[in-house]
């Protein structure tokens, strides 16, 4: 495959002679191994990068593709109340939690079912009146095949392995009585660690070794501790945002710092003694939902940019930046306080190598994808468009689930046989369809066990008469929305004037989508856009497509039957735009141009 913009004569003119007037050259775009970047001029970036690029990403054949779509999974509105503000994949479960503080599971069928309320905490021993009714934040960690869960207002849970849920307590005396109350937990070393606790926001606890239940006060053998990290962070009495573990050390995140202890050393008398043993200054976390472990290497966003962290030969902590590409337009996107900086998080992907970042901010969402296919430490940055989540994870078999609302929803990873979506089911439909209801353009309604979408505004009659009179078809899914605009390029021959004779997209997929071809930097307008010079229509497909302004070429028809035209396009550089809007996939490998060179000769 050739790689970049590469400029060959013709066939008919094979010698290497200067270029003559009128003589007719290739160009052939085929290095796409960049991705979004709003850094740098678009006049001097390669054309492998994209000035913009939404919902359309790096693939790991080196092509440019469309996202994914979603699909619903389950609901869980029928068995537990409130919202869904975070999920975790747990025991071959999804494990859903409720902004009422109730606690749903999922299992591999997409059933949902109770597994923590206020009538099955009533049920423990002593009664205990549960969780309360309103939160925004919960944590977990596993520890010898049990999920520990905090949210900082009530003691903490311990789900078992087989989905039951109770207190996590001292099993020595059945009390938790010395359970510290904190925002974070995870596990390190054979510890339990609990930390942003309420009353002392810079304080970590430290189980007993081998034993997540027993605290500081419960009963002995006990080398349990707790500790003041703050005292240890550029700023005194800085408030921890989220705890991790990382390669058995202990991270401790502070807005704008993070503190890395060694757990397990002990004095001369026995006493457990975490060690502090690397820093991380002026880098912290947008909170602890962002903070994504790889092996050797962590990655956490900040709201400074997406950064790596790994050891280095020296067992030293490297960081190394990752979102300089996109740096001004993310850090724009990334709430700095408030509600909305606490709804971001992350998810890798790691059959696909790409960490989705949602951002949450005043002036909407968006969601990050940085694609690591290469290597961490050279990422390419595209935007996801269409997409409003609560919260997200992955299995243990790699299917990325997201929610909001009540629903669940599952990402499309082509990994999948047959869970390749390419349309999103976010609005999957409201309800069954019923006679004599007012129904308005878009609604979605579920009929004979199939989702139907209302084409125009109609108070509905017989379901088989308003369906032959196309006020409902069929619901596919919302198409996915993309827009893929290339920087300006000179087809390596700069300065002279050239005229485009035809374009080709050697393409896979069945989606329609058009290009659009601009001449020139001197005719941008006063809003910062351009008017296109031409648009051609495309189908998708496994021939080489041309196009003109009348009909869409491409898309498997043969070569024979298709049709050259030549397009008015003059120009000394060029740019293109890429942008459609369909629920077909579509995977774009090649872009190639053919124009003349020199002189332009008038009819």
């Amino acid at each position: 495959m050739v790689r970049g913009i590469s400029v060959t004569h013709s066939p008919f003119n094979r010698a290497k002679v200067a270029i003559r007037p009128s003589q007719l050259q290739t160009a052939s775009l085929a290095d796409f191994s960049g991705g979004l970047n709003t850094t740098d001029s678009e006049l001097v970036l390669k054309t492998k990068y994209a000035v913009v690029l939404d919902n359309v990403l790096r693939a790991t054949d080196g092509s440019r593709a469309l996202r994914w779509g979603t699909k619903l999974w389950t609901t869980t509105d029928a068995v537990v109340a409130g919202t869904i503000i975070d999920i975790v994949y747990f025991a071959n479960h999804l494990i859903v939690f409720m902004s009422s503080g109730e606690i749903a599971a999922v299992d591999d069928s997409g059933a949902a079912f109770p597994i923590w309320n206020a009538a099955i905490a009533a049920a423990l021993p002593g009664a205990p009146s549960g969780w309360g009714s309103t939160y925004t934040l919960v944590d977990t960690t596993t520890f010898k095949g049990s999920l520990i869960v905090t949210n900082g207002v009530d003691k903490p849970l311990l789900i078992q392995g087989d989905i039951s849920v109770n207190y996590l307590q001292d099993l020595a005396s059945g009390s938790n009585i010395n359970t510290p109350i904190g925002k974070y937990c995870t596990t390190v070393a054979n510890y339990a660690v609990i930390a942003g606790i309420p009353s002392s926001p810079g304080e970590v606890y430290v189980s007993a070794v081998g034993a997540s239940g027993v605290w500081p006060g419960d009963t002995a053998p006990n080398d349990s501790i707790s500790f003041d990290a703050s005292t240890y962070a550029p700023a005194a009495g800085a408030e921890i945002i989220g705890i991790n573990n990382f390669r058995n050390n202990l991270l401790v995140f502070f807005d704008g710092a993070v503190v890395i202890f060694t757990l397990g050393t002990y004095d001369s008398a026995g006493v457990h003694q975490p060690k502090i043993s690397d820093t991380i200054i002026e880098h912290g976390i947008i909170n602890h939902r962002c903070v994504v472990t790889l092996k050797n290497d962590f990655i956490f966003a900040d709201t400074k940019g997406t950064f790596t962290a790994s050891r280095n030969a020296f067992a030293i902590i490297d960081t190394q930046p990752l979102a300089q590409d996109v740096l001004s337009t993310y850090q724009a996107s990334i709430p700095f306080e408030g509600p909305d900086r606490g709804a971001c998080f992350a998810v890798y992907n790691s059959l696909e190598h790409r960490d989705f970042i949602f951002a949450k901010s005043p002036t909407g969402s968006v969601t990050w994808c940085m694609s690591t296919i290469d290597k961490i430490s050279n990422p390419t940055w595209s935007k996801i468009k269409g997409w409003e989540w609560s919260a997200g994870c992955v299995s243990s078999k790699g299917r990325v689930f997201f929610a909001v609302g009540k629903k669940i929803f599952q990402y499309g990873n082509a990994i999948f046989s047959g869970e390749d979506y390419t349309a999103d089911f976010i609005g999957d439909n409201d309800g069954p369809w019923i006679t004599g209801t007012a129904y308005l353009v878009g609604d979605k309604r579920l009929q004979g066990g199939v989702s139907y979408i209302c084409l125009q505004n109609h108070v509905s009659n017989v379901f088989a008469d308003d369906l032959s009179n196309k006020l409902w078809e069929v619901y596919v899914g919302d198409p996915i929305v993309f827009d893929w605009e290339l920087p300006w390029t000179d087809a390596a021959i700069p300065i002279k004037k050239k005229r485009l004779v035809y374009l080709t997209a050697a393409t896979s997929g069945k989606a329609n989508f058009s290009i659009d071809l601009y001449a020139d930097n001197f005719y941008k307008k006063a809003d910062g856009s351009y008017d296109p010079a031409v648009t051609l229509d495309f189908v998708a497909g496994d021939g080489g497509g041309y196009g003109n302004q009348d009909q869409p070429y491409g898309g498997g028809r043969r070569l024979r039957d298709e049709r050259m035209f030549g397009l008015p396009v003059d120009f000394r550089i060029l740019k293109m735009r890429v942008h459609g809007s369909t629920t077909e996939k579509l995977s774009i490998t090649t872009i190639g141009l053919m124009f003349n060179v020199g002189t332009l000769k008038r009819a």
